[in-house]
């Protein structure tokens, strides 16, 4: 009998000590590496045959494949190619273009391998179909600054995104009031108000009764529109979101759980 319950007690403590342990989606996220720190930024993306240009902005958060990108909604438009991105990665190289950027898709096939030197610094890739495109730093250092400064060689300017001015007419369409629903159609209870018609800069805040802890926390103060994407700017920093077709918004990839705006009825 007291063999029975030592044996008892024994496996209470195996199992206490077990829910003590540290789960592994509460570790806490590691910093990504040098290269994608130093590298990420805004960078031009542009089709050598018709000249059309998009506006990327690679950050160095964790997603499927690589890093978070986010991009314009039109610019699946301009650059079909892109429509199939969902993250970026990178390698230093020691010959031009020294960073090989590569475009990958959600299953982590390449889209597009920058691997070539393109004009002016550029990076240049090939689609399947043998069309050209290139890639480059919207603003500050160019390709072989950055890596540079990565051994030490000569310091980079900081690198620094710079999104297109705001657009007040877009800002007058899109005023009003939106629900917010998160991934798989969850509705939040929340109704998020853009205000301020007209303007570069509107205000941005959730009607009293919402008992979301995330949106609370966030806490939406200012938005804009720029570049084609709504910009939600908060206390805890900012998200930006694509056009849907539907007339509402949704938050464009890399930047956490998925979050849409639908209309509110009028």
């Amino acid at each position: 009998m007291r063999r029975g319950r030592l044996a008892v007690l024994a496996a209470l403590l195996a199992t206490a000590a077990a829910a003590q342990q540290p789960r592994p989606h509460m570790e806490p996220r590691k910093a990504a590496p040098a290269e994608a720190q130093v590298l990420s930024g805004g960078y031009e993306i542009a089709s050598e045959a018709s000249g059309r240009k998009c506006l990327a902005l690679l950050r160095p958060a964790d997603a499927p494949g690589g890093y978070a990108i986010g991009f314009p909604a039109q610019c699946r438009a301009a650059l079909p190619v892109l429509a199939g991105v969902t993250a970026w990665d990178v390698e230093t190289m020691r010959e031009p273009p020294h960073a090989r950027f590569r475009l990958v898709g959600p299953r982590g096939a390449v889209v597009l391998d920058f691997i070539d030197e393109g004009p002016d610094n550029a990076g240049k890739a090939r689609d399947g179909a043998g069309a050209a495109y290139h890639i480059r730093p919207t603003t500050g250092a160019t390709l072989a600054q950055r890596v540079a400064s990565l051994t030490g060689a000569r310091p980079a300017p900081p690198v620094v995104f710079t999104p297109p001015p705001p657009d007040p007419a877009a800002m007058t369409r899109a005023s009003g009031a939106y629900g917010m629903v998160r991934a798989g159609g969850r509705d939040t209870g929340c109704r998020l108000v853009l205000g301020g018609a007209g303007v570069t800069e509107g205000e941005a805040r959730l009607d009293p009764g919402c008992k979301d802890a995330g949106l609370n926390t966030f806490g939406p103060a200012r938005w804009n529109i720029s570049g084609g994407a709504l910009w939600l700017i908060g206390r805890r920093g900012r998200l930006n979101f694509d056009a849907t077709h539907s007339g509402g918004w949704e938050k464009a990839p890399g930047q956490g759980e998925p979050l849409s705006l639908t209309p509110a009825p009028r």
